[in-house]
């Protein structure tokens, strides 16, 4: 799914929560306009169009997650009568300065950081003297493992120790 249609959801009142797939790139106009019982929002990664009121008029949203890096393209009437200075924006860490600078996204009060995990972008799994080594060329990436064989450990590092 890439685009969800000029008034799709329209007044619909059963929608409470909405999380859009990293794939879509634009919600049109009025796509959500009057959903009044709708409350949280999440916006994939590769959300880059927000058209006028397409979230208008939707009176309880308390939480907007946005994930993409980059401001979408948004229309200042986006959220229209939606009280957006009343909700929760959480958005990646590193593009709070962009959101705040730009309208609607500015609107919201308060904002919350996310640190979004990056897949390792090559990563490399070693044993060498009963010691098994996990890396990664991404930055700061984590590791979380659990090996079920009764001779190992299990925790989170970039390195298990073998009982052999």
């Amino acid at each position: 799914m890439t685009n969800i249609s000029s008034y799709a959801f329209k007044g619909c009142t059963s929608l409470k929560i909405v999380t859009f797939p990293n794939s879509l790139k634009t919600i049109s106009s009025e796509a959500f306009c009057g959903c009044e019982n709708l409350t949280e929002i999440t916006l994939g990664k590769e959300t880059s169009s927000i058209e006028s009121n397409a979230f208008g008029s939707c009176s309880n949203i308390s939480k907007v997650t946005c994930l993409a890096r980059s401001v979408p393209n948004t229309s200042t009437g986006a959220f229209a009568n939606s009280y957006i200075e009343f909700a929760t924006l959480c958005i990646p860490s590193n593009s709070i300065d962009s959101y705040n600078s730009s309208e609607p996204w500015k609107n919201f009060e308060t904002k919350v950081p996310l640190i979004l995990a990056e897949k390792c972008a090559t990563p490399t799994i070693t044993k060498v003297n009963n010691k098994i080594s996990f890396s990664c060329e991404t930055e700061a990436a984590e590791y979380s493992y659990e090996i079920t064989n009764k001779d190992v450990k299990k925790g989170k590092a970039g390195e298990v120790e073998l009982g052999l």
